[in-house]
């Protein structure tokens, strides 16, 4: 059981990174292609767009080091 863990603490900053990723491809409208309601998406971006912005890269930061530090 203990492999398990460790395993798990190596890898626990992915959750973070991927997170941070499609975070900043959603900020960014790289994410989706195409919306089946593209006004809701538009709302989306306005609302949520500039804070993801910023907490999507931080993450991607925050993820990287997790992994780094666990290796």
């Amino acid at each position: 059981m203990d492999a398990f863990f460790s395993e798990y603490d190596r890898w626990q900053g992915l959750i973070p990174f991927l997170g941070g990723v499609y975070g900043t491809l959603l900020a960014y409208g790289i994410l989706p292609w195409k919306s089946k309601d593209p006004e809701r998406l538009a709302l989306w971006h306005k609302k949520f767009g500039p804070m993801m912005k910023i907490l999507g890269p931080a993450l991607i930061v925050i993820g990287l080091v997790e992994v780094v530090r666990h290796l």
